[in-house]
């Protein structure tokens, strides 16, 4: 029957279009032949509803025969039954209704026989009769939950879906998970520097106003603000409240970072929020969301539950916070650690680079002049600092560099590792080696990802600094009492101009210093260009791949199906080179590495390529990042980082 219904539907629909159109094509002609279609238009519209009518009248009548013809024991049961009932046919139309479903949920109203389930309850559509057993609906301010039974009856299939009426259970646990707790951590990045150069009164104005806003942005949503500690807050609200804010995407962090024009830099908040089970929990949970936001670079919000973390914000620069005091710490625990070790070896992430090595390098060749073996742990035939390598080679420093094998071999009790240029576990260049050392250090300057190393005796994470070479330069002052060869020097500045682009991005006070102080024990410059030199095919790769380049939503994505196993670095210069082209904010290289996909990110800041990364799967820094994807092709991984452009871009014009 629905099936002539559609039928008469589409003729319908196609005599009144071609009535319509008539009426309008004459009207152009003669205004006398124009009365002829339009009495056409509307006697066919009064025989469609007319006969729109008829039919469900005849649908009704017809459905209630047949429900007539129910067996009358079946049917006494039915109406016997103590709960609200339907019987369906295998159409999802409604044969019969009980007297408790007409009285209890049909509140007394028309007959329900011959209307389709799914216009009495969306939930229940006909494909979730064959596909669920229950389902959760709703009727008027009645909660219901359905139960579908499947009865073979002698002609055909039909179905019993009874109610249960469970509104006050329904309203009960709604507000118990509503009014679940929740802890906040709210610190202010970096008042103290964005003020220095203000009056006493405008600091203590500035400091009273964001006081202000977040207590009122706090108590609005019924929670409670308690300031703790020096620029420090913590609150507790309710879950209803938190997911007030996540729908508001926590406007506060723009607010507050755009309220004081006054200020040398950005005001910006970093918060943490703790979803567990108890108030304890959620305070642990808060703690350790709150250290997650400081080591992706602050101006952001980490939510923790049981299952991760959200982010939310994270669009601004890292703020550099970092004091010498806690690097001469750093540097005495770190060496305490290496006396107390009888071998030290040195990794860094897969397909190293200039700077994973350098620092690695450096740190190795400064602990073998304490008269401790330590080695560079690396895969030769998968890094893109090989002529590091073989400038050490040919210094005659052979064992220096060793192979994961090798690197296994050596593992005992006693063994320090130290982790270099990453944090995350996924990233490792020998991750067995990391499950079996016993003792872990981690040297790192990324945005922290979700993954990372958790169980370090010792971290070194700053995501303000330009590079982890940056940060062994200021740690090898405090470390060893001498001073580091020239190679060493030269591998950390190498490292620095890498991460940095020859110091265009991502540079501060610091690391002019530590390049300085590299500078002074012999780094030459001309020598360390020579390390980024590269050969004549490599060059040709990168410029074809820049030669590919499209414009896609202020970005420039350049796409290749050769693969770059050979010329892993070429993927990574075309991007930066890609950054020169005018109104580009930030560049994307996918190339297929062997068996996985590579996408290289590069921007100028105003673009947040980390984010777009980390829903790949990857991760980085705001200017640098990057991904590998397997069990994809390129066109997929191309159609996926669309996908994630188009997130940030129009997730960032609603921030807007």
């Amino acid at each position: 029957m629905r099936r002539y219904y559609g039928l008469f539907a589409l003729v319908a629909a196609v005599v009144l279009l071609l009535s319509g159109a008539s009426a309008v094509v004459l009207s152009l002609y003669s205004s006398t032949l124009f009365w002829i279609p339009l009495a056409l238009l509307l006697v066919a519209v009064v025989g469609t509803v007319v006969c729109i009518v008829r039919f469900r009248q005849m649908a009704t009548r017809l459905i209630r025969r047949l429900a007539s013809h129910i067996d009358p024991d079946r049917r006494a049961a039915l109406e016997s039954f103590p709960l609200p009932l339907l019987l369906l046919d295998t159409n999802g139309d409604v044969l019969f209704s009980n007297g408790h479903y007409v009285h209890e949920v049909a509140d007394d109203a028309a007959p329900v026989a011959g209307t389709s389930i799914d216009r009495l309850f969306p939930e229940l559509k006909p494909d979730a009769l064959t596909s669920k057993s229950v389902v959760d609906v709703q009727n008027g301010s009645h909660k219901l939950t359905a139960y579908i039974s499947v009865v073979n009856a002698k002609e055909q299939q039909r179905y019993v879906v009874y109610f249960v009426d469970n509104t006050e259970l329904k309203n009960t646990a709604e507000e118990y998970a509503a009014t679940r707790p929740v802890v906040m951590h709210i610190c202010i990045d970096n008042l103290e520097e964005a003020t220095e150069h203000l009056r006493a009164g405008d600091r203590a104005r500035i400091s009273g106003q964001i006081e202000t806003m977040l207590e009122d942005w706090i108590t609005a949503g019924g929670g409670v603000l308690q300031k703790y500690g020096n620029e420090r807050f913590v609150v507790v609200t309710e879950m209803r409240h938190l997911d007030a804010m996540t729908a508001d995407r926590f406007s506060v962090l723009d607010r507050v970072r755009n309220a004081f024009p006054e200020a040398e830099k950005n005001i910006t908040l970093s918060i943490g929020v703790g979803e567990g089970q108890t108030i304890h929990a959620c305070r642990q949970m808060a703690r350790q969301a709150l250290d997650m936001a400081l080591s992706r670079g602050g101006d952001q919000v980490a939510i923790k539950t049981l299952n991760g973390y959200d982010f939310y914000g994270g669009r601004s620069r890292g703020v550099e916070r970092r004091t010498k005091v806690r690097t001469r710490i750093i540097a005495q625990a770190l060496h305490e650690l290496i006396g107390d070790s009888d071998c030290v070896l040195v990794m860094g992430h897969r397909y190293s680079d200039l700077d994973c090595l350098g620092s690695g390098a450096a740190l190795a060749m400064a602990v073998r002049r304490m008269n401790i073996p330590a080695h560079v742990v690396v895969q030769r035939g998968a890094t893109m600092a090989g002529r590091l390598i073989d400038r050490y080679e040919h210094m005659r420093v052979t064992d220096l560099f060793i192979e994961p094998s090798a690197a296994r071999e050596r593992m005992t009790k006693n063994t320090l590792l130290i982790i270099v240029d990453t944090h995350s576990t996924g990233m490792l260049d020998a991750p067995d080696l990391y499950d079996m050392a016993e003792r872990v250090v981690v040297i790192d300057h990324h945005r922290r990802m979700v993954n990372y190393i958790q169980d370090a005796v010792l971290t070194y994470h700053e995501p303000s600094s330009s590079s982890a070479c940056e940060l062994v330069a200021e740690l090898l002052p405090y470390l060893f009492e001498e001073k580091v060869g020239r190679a060493e020097a030269e591998a950390l500045l190498a490292g620095i101009m890498l991460d940095t682009r020859n110091f265009v991005l991502r540079t501060g006070v610091r690391t002019f210093e530590a390049a300085a102080y590299l500078r002074s024990l012999g780094a030459d410059t001309v020598t360390v260009k020579k390390l980024f030199s590269e050969s004549l095919e490599q060059y040709q790769y990168k410029s074809d791949l820049v030669s590919q380049a499209q414009v896609y939503r202020d970005t420039a994505v350049a796409v290749s199906e050769v693969d770059y196993s050979d010329y892993r670095t070429a993927a990574a210069q075309a991007a930066d080179d890609l950054l020169s082209v005018q109104g580009v904010l930030a560049s994307f290289v996918v190339t297929p590495i062997g068996s996985q996909v590579n996408i290289s990110a590069r921007s100028f800041g105003e673009c947040n390529v980390q984010l777009i990364m980390e829903t790949l799967g990857g991760g980085g820094h705001l200017t640098m990042a990057a991904t590998q994807m397997t069990d994809t092709t390129v066109a997929e991984a191309e159609t996926k980082l669309k996908a994630a452009i188009d997130r940030y871009f129009d997730q960032k014009v609603n921030n807007n």
